[in-house]
């Protein structure tokens, strides 16, 4: 294969610019998301299958392919809008999804071009394993963690009180008499179903079995997640429950390992006895010459080289733009005033460079918890690590319900309006009043820093300021107790403005 890429050098050159950025950009969610670090392991393992796949690729078939041709197109013309906004807005899934159908439909576009329908039906599958490695759109990701989540903690509870060990579920969590398992302890998430999901696609290609077969592997790995998730948050919280959280710390990675790996071994078992007994055939010949010109493709390899280009050139114009920063004034005079300690695992996982917690009661007897976290300008991850995490993402984590997604709330502030989106959540039945907003450390006077628009409006507006790389400031505040939901938010707009102020930038970046 290396030695007909590198005789094709039209042809690898417009891979090369499709592939490259494509990969550079789903690297980022896989640096700093752990649900997604496996992609790390996809990349690699679908340029094997696809070796593989060249091996005993078929003979090459003559005719017309107009349809190839016009997708070959669109994919190149669509490519250009597409990394213009993902360039602003690194988190925005469904582009990230749209880019990665438009390079594997342009690689399909080519190799049917190549060799015909038989190699663009022969090179189909393993490249579509990539989409493995795709980040879920946020509604299906939210659907999982919260409907598996609870099921799993569900079940869980009740294999513990058929064992006669004293056991509650809170939310996604389970409390015991060791103490309540976080979703680090406990978890039944996401994570261990995509690798699953990977892991059987990657399997039932490796062994070439039937799409029938392929599908019901996939059904076993699904099953075998679900399994293997109530098994281990039913051993850890038989861990706590006897030895309390210094057991849970101990057993937590073994657990976690073991589970892995059975799950593993046991989508490798049931793909080995399902392999299709269809030898691998080896071809040794090439086929015929493109029937896309070469100059074609050079003229396709430079489209993509003034997109990429021209990108970088939009947006590194204003880089160099400074703007406000939003900082916390901690009550540290209020009564019961203190720092909260954030875990580890917590502070890893959202990895932003400041990150403070802390709580008081407030004059009127509430109690208040304010976070703040803070990504430095400059890095691509910053906006991404912070649109990650919002309440109805993280707060369930922690045993809590949201029952409410209310009317956001304004702060002004030093001319600048700071939106607040509001929410009410319940935890142990008691009302907890939430507020988040997400500031972004850009020029903007007299305006609406977040939440003013809707998410889409500001994601092209991003685009259009070119907004990148910019500093990320989130700022979450809860009051509890307090189930009177405006009188809440009237309680916000009263005392924020002594919490936060905005720190002008200097005016010789500007």
């Amino acid at each position: 294969m290396l030695e007909f890429l590198r005789k094709n050098a039209a042809l690898s050159s417009l891979l090369f610019l499709a592939w490259v950025p494509l990969l550079w950009r789903l690297a980022l969610y896989w640096q700093s998301n752990a649900q997604y670090q496996y992609g790390w392991l996809v990349a690699p393992a679908v340029a094997y299958l696809l070796w593989q796949r060249w091996l005993g690729r078929p003979e090459p078939q003559a005719g017309r392919h107009a349809l190839a041709g016009t997708l070959l197109v669109c994919s190149l013309i669509l490519f250009a809008p597409l990394w213009l906004v993902l360039a602003a807005n690194t988190d925005w899934r469904p582009f990230c999804w749209i880019l990665a159908l438009a390079v594997i439909s342009l690689t399909l576009s080519l190799i049917e071009l190549k060799g015909g329908r038989a190699w663009s039906l022969h090179f189909g599958w393993p490249l579509l394993l990539i989409a493995t490695a795709i980040p879920w759109l946020s509604f299906v990701e939210g659907f999982v963690v919260k409907n598996l989540m609870f099921a799993v903690a569900d079940v869980t509870v009740f294999l513990l009180d058929l064992l006669g060990v004293p056991a509650r579920q809170v939310g996604i969590l389970i409390e015991v008499r060791g103490g309540l398992l976080g979703v680090e302890e406990a978890c039944s998430g996401v994570r261990s179903l995509q690798a699953a999901l990977t892991a059987a696609l990657l399997l039932g290609e490796l062994y070439r079995l039937s799409t029938k077969r392929r599908l019901a592997l996939v059904g076993v790995g699904l099953g075998a997640a679900i399994f293997f998730n109530i098994i281990r948050a039913l051993l850890l919280t038989l861990a706590a429950s006897g030895g309390g959280s210094a057991a849970v710390d101990r057993w937590h990675d073994p657990a976690g390992f073991s589970i892995l790996t059975a799950c593993l071994v046991l989508l490798w078992i049931v793909a080995a006895r399902w392999q299709s007994e269809e030898p691998l055939e080896l071809s040794g010949k090439l086929s015929p010459a493109f029937r896309l010109r070469p100059l074609g493709l050079w003229l396709g390899s430079l489209w993509l080289g003034l997109v990429l280009t021209g990108t970088e050139l939009w947006y590194r114009s204003a880089d160099h733009l400074a703007g406000e920063a939003l900082h916390v004034r901690w009550p540290k005079t209020a009564s019961g005033f203190g720092f909260d300690d954030i875990p580890e695992e917590t502070a890893a996982e959202m990895g932003s460079d400041i990150g403070q917690s802390a709580h008081w009661t407030g004059r009127e007897g509430h109690l208040w918890l304010m976070f703040y976290f803070y990504w430095p300008p400059g890095s691509d991850t910053s906006q991404l690590l912070a649109r990650q995490h919002r309440p109805e993402v993280c707060l369930p984590a922690v045993g809590t319900t949201m029952t409410a997604r209310r009317s956001p709330v304004t702060i002004r502030k030093n001319g600048e309006s700071i939106v607040f989106r509001a929410y009410t959540f319940e935890r142990y039945g008691q009302p907890l009043q939430v507020y988040y907003t997400r500031w972004e450390q850009r020029p903007l006077a007299g305006g609406t820093r977040s939440g003013g628009r809707s998410l889409q409006h500001d994601r092209l507006q991003s685009v259009w300021e070119r907004r990148r790389r910019f500093g990320q400031q989130l700022v979450e505040v809860a009051i509890a107790g307090l189930s009177d939901a405006a009188a809440a938010d009237a309680l916000l707009a009263d005392r924020l403005p002594e919490l936060l102020y905005i720190k002008q930038p200097d005016p010789a970046r500007l």
